[in-house]
């Protein structure tokens, strides 16, 4: 056998252990997971993610009016909301009592704190919504008082609550009416509001609902 015939024998060697390799390689690869390392699209890392491909959170503002009790009002969204703020007033006519209110709620697994001793608050059983507020007297001034479970909640002395404006909840009830306490604070496009007030008085504010 010639120096050539040796070459040519190594070179078809050479070349079957490649394809070996190469098929056997390929089969792992066919029946395997991949799995991308954690990494941040910095420009360095992994290319970055231009902002238009990004889809953005929404928001919805607008003024309304509450003026029935025991009604459970309705406001057409696109997608759940994750928050909602309400900065309004409750009213019993024209010189009569003003109640500044200002709400907040979280739609989501949140929790309510509740007191471990005498210096430590701590988490409390999980719900679907979490809300409280803010409320204080303007006219006939009694005094400003804080609220867990509603998003207003106006009181016109100490005791007596002339106004409530609720998201559905398990957490608390719905001014009295078990029928209307649930958890439907978002359902099929619409986040709820559950409606109490006492004989004369409204609720007037914007409420602002962004994700």
């Amino acid at each position: 056998m010639n120096n050539n015939d040796t070459q040519a024998r190594l070179r078809k060697e050479m070349l079957d252990i490649a394809n070996e390799v190469f098929d056997k390689r390929s089969k792992e690869l066919e029946f395997s997971s991949f799995e991308i390392p954690k990494h941040t699209h910095n420009g360095k890392d992994s290319p970055r993610i231009n902002q238009v491909d990004i889809e953005p959170g929404y928001g919805a503002s607008g003024s309304m009016t509450f003026a029935t009790s025991g009604r459970r009002y309705k406001i057409k969204l696109p997608s759940a909301p994750t928050h909602v703020y309400f900065y309004g007033v409750t009213t019993n006519g024209d010189g009569g009592n003003r109640i500044l209110n200002i709400g907040t709620a979280f739609l989501g697994k949140s929790f309510y704190l509740q007191p471990d001793d005498v210096e430590t608050v701590i988490p409390g059983p999980y719900f679907n919504v979490t809300q409280c507020c803010t409320s204080a007297n303007i006219l006939g001034l009694t005094g400003v008082r804080v609220h867990d479970g509603h998003l207003v909640r106006s009181q016109s002395d100490s005791k007596t609550i002339v106004a409530e404006l609720t998201i559905p909840s398990l957490a608390y009830p719905t001014f009295g009416k078990e029928g209307q306490n649930d958890n439907r604070g978002y359902l099929n496009g619409y986040l709820y509001l559950d409606c109490y007030l006492a004989s004369e008085y409204s609720i007037v504010g914007n409420i602002i609902c962004t994700s």
